[in-house]
């Protein structure tokens, strides 16, 4: 890889899983997929609980290898060492679980990566951090620990520390499954607010009004397959598949309010 980041033009394939299959044990997880995905989109994946969803993401940063197939990140196959470094210093993935330091408060959660990873003066990480966090609009908690903080408060947290390494790919697990149901859309804004900069995003989520929203795409995976990848309007408003629209029609009512 090298050494240097090159930033990618807008439609270039910036994620790209060929032939990909991972199980565990004797339960098939990802059957053959082959899908890629283009500097600046956004993609929502969505499908029924158990469909590989989070499996899918997990892939695309290493976190889950593949039995069979590659994955591709930046041009580079994430077998390689230094691929899966340098996809790991150019992206950042946001959990259902926050995973914040709890011994660290938010001001420190935020510029630990950019001081030890990219190597900014604690000055300068620290600016771009309050930024961040005021962007989030947290910004009176830069001194809290997480265990002070709401679900909804602790998220943002998470969001900022993502954006503040300036990754190219975020890729997002559920991000609002933890939280009440009062604190979802806050989330869901920031993290709109968040990604109006160009930056490409894979989303899983059970939220089909913020995947019309944000998204310019969604995959509709089921059984370790994905059964549709088409834009946003033709898979929420004229779907091709029976699977689908019975999936629609199960929960995006609730989702539209």
């Amino acid at each position: 890889m090298k050494g240097r980041h090159q930033p990618l033009s807008p439609g270039v394939p910036i994620i790209e899983l060929d032939g990909v299959r991972l199980s565990y044990g004797t339960t098939a997880v990802l059957r053959d997929i082959d899908l890629t995905i283009r500097c600046g989109e956004r993609v929502a994946v969505i499908g029924p609980s158990g469909s590989g969803k989070s499996t899918l993401i997990r892939c695309m940063n290493g976190l889950a290898v593949p039995q069979a197939g590659a994955v591709r990140v930046f041009g580079s196959d994430l077998r390689d060492d230094g691929a899966l470094r340098y996809c790991r210093r150019h992206s950042e993935m946001i959990f259902q679980s926050f995973n914040l330091y709890a011994q660290r408060n938010v001001l420190d959660n935020v510029t630990l990566a950019p001081m030890k990873l990219l190597g900014l003066p604690r000055r300068v990480a620290e600016a771009a951090a309050r930024q961040h966090l005021e962007a989030m609009e947290i910004a009176e908690l830069a001194h809290a620990y997480p265990f002070e903080l709401s679900g909804g408060q602790r998220q943002r947290v998470a969001l900022a520390r993502a954006l503040a390494k300036g990754p190219d790919i975020l890729l997002l697990d559920e991000p609002t499954s933890a939280l009440d149901p009062e604190r979802v859309q806050g989330v869901l804004q920031a993290i709109e607010r968040a990604t109006e900069r160009g930056i490409t995003t894979v989303t899983v989520t059970h939220e089909l009004g913020f995947a019309r929203r944000q998204a310019s795409r969604v995959v509709f995976m089921e059984a370790g397959c994905i059964v549709e990848d088409v834009p946003v309007p033709q898979c929420l408003d004229a779907p091709r598949s029976t699977r689908l629209a019975n999936f629609l029609n199960g929960r995006l009512a609730p989702a539209f309010g």
